[in-house]
């Protein structure tokens, strides 16, 4: 017990014996944590008092002195303080299993071996996406950091990962990028995706001589999950794991997605220390039978990252945290997944 539960026990009951005349109460303080709520409960005590109250009676009690009401003020003080410490000992924002796997590794479990990720390249030829500041397809972007990510993690020993790419106009491609992936039994989806922003927020600029647009305002990764995917769970222990690594690189998630201007693109952030965003209808994630999520490596529109975004040195970065929340996910084993039930999210079209 620390030292000012002790004080406050030893307070009150010194001020019981001499303001009431019963036996001495027995006080059972207890705090109790639950995620960040913590209550002190001391029923005994509480019981007794309102108890010796009630055979006093109310002439007994207008008889305490202004010293008895003063000590009573003073107790009182000190239980409320007593609420300071324990307020600041809440659990973690993510799961406990994350935390066990970033801060203590254990000899793997993982078979990489055995380990089947399905890279999705976002967008067709067709149906490009973005268009960067420089007046680069989105699906050029995606296309090389899909086939890099896929090198790498096939040298560190994930030998089935697969390299999705699908053709065809933007809505098709959706439902049959899904119905493909759901046909390699595969125990993790990612799919890759390079940012934007809506039209309302870009400016306009000339680059070798054709008029282009821009957006410096925002800049960062974000990774979406839908809450529609029968594995949420463990999607979102991924989206956590990778979110984590990237920080942990140095790279910052995208803000403005919980902002009014980004109109119907606001999305609501589920993790924020991660920058996790829940993102239901996107039929990539929903229409999936694995653990899934988005993965927006950067803004192209921003001049600058999309520099970035073409450097070796961001490659790497992203890479090596894309491999080490893959390990991580693959080590962690737990109870077999189950399908989700009884979602509540609107099922609505796809982006």
């Amino acid at each position: 017990m620390p030292p000012y539960a002790e004080s406050f026990r030893e307070a009150l009951a010194e001020h019981m014996r001499e303001v009431l005349p019963i036996k001495r109460p027995s006080i059972n303080l207890h705090i109790a944590r639950n995620s960040a709520q913590v209550s002190i409960i001391s029923t005994a005590m509480k019981t007794k008092f309102h108890r010796a109250r009630g055979k006093l009676g109310p002439l007994a009690a207008r008889r305490l002195s202004l010293r008895d009401r003063h000590r009573m003020l003073t107790a009182s003080i000190v239980a409320l303080s007593s609420l300071i410490v324990p307020l600041a000992v809440v659990e973690p924002a993510w799961p406990k299993e994350i935390e066990q796997a970033r801060s203590q590794p254990k000899p793997s479990t993982c078979d990489r071996s055995q380990f089947r990720l399905v890279l999705d390249v976002g967008h067709t030829v067709d149906a490009p996406g973005a268009i960067s500041a420089r007046n680069v397809p989105e699906y050029d972007f995606n296309l090389r950091l899909a086939k890099y990510l896929e090198q790498s993690l096939i040298e560190d020993g994930f030998k089935k990962t697969v390299l999705l790419v699908t053709g065809g106009r933007a809505r098709p491609s959706l439902f049959a990028r899904a119905a493909k992936a759901n046909g390699l039994s595969a125990n993790l989806l990612v799919s890759i995706h390079h940012d934007s922003v809506p039209d309302s927020l870009m400016e306009s600029w000339e680059f070798e001589g054709k008029q282009s647009h821009f957006s410096d305002r925002f800049r960062g990764y974000s990774i979406f999950v839908s809450y529609e995917n029968p594995h949420l769970d463990r999607s979102l222990l991924f989206g956590r794991l990778l979110g984590n690594e990237l920080k942990d690189r140095g790279l910052q998630y995208a803000r403005q997605y919980t902002q009014p201007i980004m109109g119907r693109y606001q999305r609501k952030l589920i993790d924020p220390d991660a920058g996790v965003y829940r993102f239901d209808e996107l039929i990539v994630l929903k229409g999936t039978q694995m653990p899934a999520v988005l993965f927006e490596a950067g803004s192209i529109i921003n001049r600058e990252e999309e520099l970035d975004m073409n450097s070796a040195e961001r490659l790497d970065l992203t890479s090596a945290s894309l491999r080490a929340a893959v390990k991580m996910f693959c080590n962690l084993t737990p109870p077999p997944l189950r399908a989700r039930t009884g979602n509540s999210a609107t099922r609505s079209s796809a982006h």
